[in-house]
C-alpha cells in the first residue's frame, strides 16, 4: 500500500513538473455553480442592535460561518417562542386579517459549512422548560410523530419549534401518499389558524384550537434539488416548500477562528429571550398594529408586491403572494426583540422594524431565485459537476480514448464525449497538450494539479 501511495504521489509530482516544463500555467477553475445569482450581504441594519451583534459574533465564533445561518436560526427561534402569544393585524381597517408569527427556516449548504452548529444557536437561547412550570416537555423538539405532536401542542398552545438537522427526511416523508394527512396538518400549523380545531388523536382525544409550529433545519443543495425540480414540473404545488420562507443558500468560505467568548453579549441576548418567554406566558393572541408611518410604508410595499407578481413567472408568483404576511411577521418579531419592559410592551410597531422586515423579505427572494437557478441548471452543469468529482481517477494525464472507456453517465463516444472535454477545458480543469513520442503526434489532457490527488 505504501509503495502504491509513493508511486501515485510521484506521478502527481511528474504531472506538475510537466505542466511547468511545457509552459502551462494554471488558474483557479471556474466552479460549476458560478453562474448562480448573487445574494445581498447581511449588515447590522437587518436586525435590532443587540441581535445584530450576536448574529455576527456567533457566525465568527463558528469558524466564520455564513451570518445568514446564525441569523435564520435566531429569528426562527424567536418566532417559535412568541408563537400564538402575539399576532399582527397588517391592515389598517380589516382587523380580521391577523397573522401568527410562525417562521420556517432552512439553511442550504454543502457538508462542512457549519450548518449544524449554526442551527443550534437560536434554539439554545430558548428555555428548556415549557411555559407551564410543572410540564417537563421542552419547547424545542427534534423527532416526533403527528399524534405525539398534537398531544404536545395541546399543552403548549402557543406552539413549538421543530428542529431538524436535515430537512430531507421530513420533506421526503411528506411526499408520500400515506402522509397527506400529516402534510395538511403542517400546512395549517404554519398558518396558526383554526384549521385543525377538531383534530383528535389517541384515547385522550386531544383537541386543538389552533396548531402553531415553527420549523428549522438544514439541507444539502443536491438533496433539495429534487423538491425544487418537482415544483418546476408542477408537482407538490400546494405551497409547502414556499412556506420555508427564510431559506438561505449563501456563499461559504469557512475560516479557522479562535475568539474569546463574549459573556456579556451572550447574557444580553439570553435576557431578551427570557423576556419573550415572560411575554409568551402572560399573553394570548395579543394584537399588534403598525404606526401611521409604518402603515403607509406597508401599504406601498403591498402595492409593489402586487406589481411584481404581475410581471413574474408562476413559480415566483406563488412565493410573492405570501411575502406581505412574511413582512408583517418579521416586523412583529423585530419589534418584540427590541423591547426592554415585558409588562409595558407597545402595541404599535414603528417603521424602523418594518424597514428591517422589508430588507429581509428582499433578501429571501434573492435566495429563492438562487435556489431555483440551481435547480434549473443545465445538463452541462450537472455533467461538469460529475466530471470534476471524478477527475482524480483520470489524473495525472489521460487521453480521449481513456475517458470514453469510463462509460460514465453522459459521456460516450461521439458528441457527448467531445462536449465533456470541452466543458472541462472551458472551466479550467484540464489542459490539452500535443505530444510527439518517436515522431508520432498524439493528443493528451493534463489534469489541474489541485485535482490530481484523491480526496
Amino acid at each position: 500500500m505504501l509503495g502504491l501511495l509513493k508511486n501515485f504521489l510521484a506521478k502527481t509530482s511528474d504531472n506538475q513538473k510537466e505542466a511547468v516544463d511545457s509552459g502551462i500555467t494554471w488558474e483557479t477553475p471556474t466552479a460549476p455553480n458560478s453562474n448562480l445569482p448573487e445574494t445581498p450581504c447581511l449588515t447590522p441594519e437587518y436586525f435590532p442592535d443587540t441581535i445584530a451583534d450576536f448574529v455576527f459574533y456567533s457566525a465568527e465564533k463558528l469558524d466564520d460561518a455564513p451570518t445568514e445561518y446564525t441569523a435564520v436560526s435566531i429569528i426562527t427561534a424567536a418566532a417559535a417562542l412568541i408563537g400564538g402569544s402575539a399576532v399582527i393585524a397588517p391592515k389598517k381597517y380589516d382587523v380580521d386579517w391577523q397573522v401568527v408569527p410562525t417562521i420556517w427556516g432552512g439553511l442550504v449548504g454543502d457538508v462542512s459549512t457549519m450548518k449544524s452548529p449554526s442551527l443550534s444557536v437560536g434554539p439554545r437561547l430558548m428555555s428548556t422548560k415549557s411555559s407551564d412550570e410543572d410540564d417537563e416537555f421542552k419547547l424545542v423538539i427534534n423527532n416526533t410523530t403527528l399524534p405525539a405532536l398534537v398531544i404536545k401542542l395541546s399543552k403548549e398552545k402557543h406552539g413549538v419549534l421543530i428542529c431538524h438537522d436535515e430537512l430531507t427526511g421530513w420533506l421526503t416523508d411528506l411526499e408520500s401518499s400515506k402522509s397527506q394527512t400529516e402534510r395538511a396538518f403542517y400546512l395549517s400549523a404554519f398558518n396558526g389558524d383554526t384549521g385543525y380545531s377538531e383534530l383528535r388523536v389517541g384515547r385522550s382525544g386531544e383537541t386543538l384550537d389552533a396548531a402553531i409550529v415553527s420549523i428549522l433545519g438544514g439541507i444539502q443543495p443536491e438533496k433539495i434539488r429534487p423538491f425544487l425540480q418537482s415544483r418546476i414540473n408542477g408537482k407538490g404545488n400546494d405551497g409547502l416548500f414556499e412556506r420555508i420562507q427564510l431559506c438561505v443558500f449563501p456563499e461559504t468560505k469557512i475560516e479557522t477562528t479562535d475568539i474569546k467568548p463574549d459573556r456579556v453579549l451572550e447574557q444580553k441576548v439570553k435576557d431578551i429571550f427570557a423576556k419573550l418567554l415572560i411575554f409568551r406566558a402572560s399573553n394570548r393572541r395579543t394584537v399588534f398594529r403598525f404606526s401611521d408611518q409604518a402603515q403607509e410604508a406597508f401599504n406601498n410595499y403591498r402595492e409593489l408586491l402586487k406589481e411584481k407578481r404581475k410581471a413574474s413567472e408562476p413559480l415566483l408568483r406563488a412565493l410573492l403572494s405570501k411575502y406581505a404576511a412574511l413582512c408583517a411577521k418579521l416586523a412583529l418579531i423585530f419589534h418584540l426583540l427590541s423591547q426592554e419592559d415585558t409588562e409595558e410592551v407597545p402595541r404599535t410597531i414603528n417603521k424602523v422594524h418594518l424597514d428591517m422586515a422589508i430588507k429581509w423579505v428582499n433578501l429571501t427572494e434573492m435566495h429563492y431565485k438562487k435556489l431555483m437557478a440551481y435547480a434549473l441548471q443545465s445538463e452541462e452543469d450537472e455533467l461538469l459537476e460529475m466530471l470534476v468529482s471524478r477527475l482524480p481517477e483520470l489524473a495525472p494525464k489521460f487521453s480521449k480514448r481513456v475517458l470514453g472507456r469510463r462509460e460514465w453517465k453522459g459521456v460516450k463516444y461521439g458528441e457527448s464525449l467531445d462536449r465533456a472535454l470541452k466543458l472541462m477545458e472551458e472551466h479550467g480543469y484540464i489542459k490539452k497538450i500535443v505530444e510527439k513520442p518517436q515522431g508520432r503526434i498524439r493528443t493528451r489532457y493534463l489534469v489541474h494539479p489541485d485535482y490530481c490527488r484523491k480526496a
